[in-house]
C-alpha cells in the first residue's frame, strides 16, 4: 500500500507500529496500532521496529521489535479479537478505511477468473522509456533466456516456491535447482527466508521474480554488465490456466518496465514444452492477446529484425514424447508471420541434433525443409 501524507489513520510514515488482519483476498480486515517507542527508552506496550509476529490457539499476539530488544505478549481480551491489552495496558482495533485495499495490477492474490487476469494484467506500457541500445536489430546482440519462473511463499502470487520444490518440498534435501542464488544485493523485501540454513546459522533466502523490484534490478545489472537484454520464456501450458497466466503476464510486464527504465531490450519466447495435441491455436490466442491487450511488439523497448517484431518459439522437433507434432509448429510459425499474428521475424528453439535428424531430434524431415 501507499502511505499518504494526509492519512489520519496510518500518519506518513506511520507514527504507531501497526498489526494488520487480512483476508485471503489480500483485503484489510481489521487494524491494530502500538505506541512507538523511543529509542532505549521503550515502555511496556510500546513497540520499536517490530520484526517477528506470532500468533497463538487463542488468538494473543505475540511481537518482537528489534531496537526494544525484546517479545511482549498481548493479550486477547474480547472473542471478538477487538481489543489486546498489555499489564493493562489495552489498545482497540478499528475496521480499515475502504481504500488501504488499493487495486493494483498482478497485486491481488484471490482467484479470479481468466477475464479478470487479462483487464488487471494485459496493458500498454505508460511508462517513460529511456534511449540504449539499438531494439531494431539482433545483430551483435548479447541476448539471455529469462525464464522468470521462481516464486516464493509470501510474494503475494500464492503459488508457494514455485519452481523451487524438489520431490519432497522445499527443504533441505530437497529442490529443484542446482545452483544457490546470491540475494546479498537484495533489498529486504527482495528476500524471502526458506528451511534451509546458512553456515552461520541464518535462514537462506531466496528471491522471486512475481516481485517487480528484482526484476527491474536484473535489468539494471544487464546495464551494469554489457547484457543487451533477453527472451522472456512464456510457458504456453501455464498461460492457459488463471494461476499462470496471471504469474507470467506480470513478470513480463516487470521485464517490460526494466527494459524501457534502463534501455534494454525484450522479446517474448514460447516455450511449448507440456503442450498437448490440438493447443497450438490457444498459443495463437495469447499471442493475439498480447498484442491486443498489451500493444506489446510497439513498445519502445520491443526487440525487432528485419523490421519486424521477433518472437521466439522453443521446443521443436525434439525426440522426447512431446504431443504436438511439427505440422501443429509450423502452422504456429505461419500465423506469427502472417499479418494476423503481427508480421513478426520467428526465431525457434531446435535440438541439437536437428542437422542429423538423430539422439535429441525426431527422425522427420521437416525439421530441414
Amino acid at each position: 500500500m501507499t502511505w499518504r501524507a494526509d492519512d489520519k489513520v496510518l500518519g506518513y510514515p506511520p507514527v504507531d507500529q501497526l498489526f494488520m488482519k487480512f483476508d485471503t483476498a489480500g483485503k484489510v480486515l481489521q487494524l491494530w496500532a502500538a505506541p512507538l517507542g523511543k529509542d532505549g527508552k521503550e515502555q511496556v506496550g510500546e513497540l520499536n521496529w517490530v520484526h517477528g509476529l506470532a500468533l497463538d490457539s487463542k488468538g494473543n499476539i505475540y511481537a518482537v521489535d528489534i531496537k526494544g530488544q525484546r517479545a511482549q505478549k498481548f493479550v486477547c481480551q474480547e472473542p471478538s479479537g477487538n481489543v489486546f491489552a498489555i499489564n493493562s495496558v489495552g489498545s482497540k482495533l478499528e475496521p480499515a478505511p475502504a481504500d488501504l485495499n488499493p487495486q493494483k495490477p498482478g497485486g491481488k492474490p484471490a482467484k479470479l477468473s481468466r477475464e479478470q487476469i487479462i483487464e488487471q494484467t494485459m496493458k500498454p506500457f505508460q511508462g517513460v522509456s529511456v534511449k540504449g541500445v539499438d531494439c531494431s536489430t539482433m545483430t551483435g546482440k548479447v541476448l539471455c533466456r529469462y525464464q522468470g519462473w521462481h516464486a516464493a511463499e509470501g510474494d503475494g502470487l500464492g503459488r508457494g516456491w514455485y519452481h523451487w520444490t524438489g520431490r519432497k518440498g522445499f527443504q533441505p534435501g530437497s529442490t529443484n535447482v542446482d545452483l544457490w542464488p546470491d540475494v546479498s544485493e537484495l533489498d529486504p523485501d527482495e528476500r524471502y527466508a526458506t528451511a534451509f540454513k546458512l553456515a552461520d546459522g541464518k535462514a537462506a533466502e531466496v528471491y522471486s521474480a512475481f516481485n517487480a523490484k528484482t526484476v527491474i534490478r536484473h535489468f539494471q545489472w544487464m546495464h551494469d554488465y554489457g547484457i543487451d537484454g533477453v527472451f522472456v520464456q512464456r510457458f504456453a501450458g501455464e498461460v492457459f490456466n488463471p494461476a499462470g497466466l496471471r504469474q507470467f503476464n506480470t513478470v513480463l510486464d516487470h521485464c517490460r518496465e526494466g527494459a524501457n527504465k534502463y534501455g534494454r531490450t525484450y522479446a517474448v519466447m514460447y516455450d511449448l514444452s507440456g503442450l498437448r495435441a490440438g493447443q497450438m491455436g490457444k498459443v495463437m490466442e495469447d499471442w493475439k492477446l498480447l498484442l491486443e491487450k498489451m500493444t506489446i511488439t510497439k513498445d519502445p523497448a520491443y526487440l525487432h529484425h528485419n523490421g519486424k517484431p521477433v518472437v521466439a518459439v522453443w521446443g521443436f522437433g525434439f525426440s522426447d514424447g512431446r504431443k504436438y507434432t511439427l505440422k501443429e509448429g509450423l502452422e504456429l510459425v505461419e500465423f506469427l508471420k502472417s499479418p494476423a499474428g503481427g508480421s513478426c521475424t520467428v526465431m525457434l528453439g531446435v535440438p541439437t541434433y536437428w542437422r542429423t535428424l538423430e539422439r535429441d531430434t525426431v527422425n522427420d524431415k521437416t525439421c530441414t525443409s
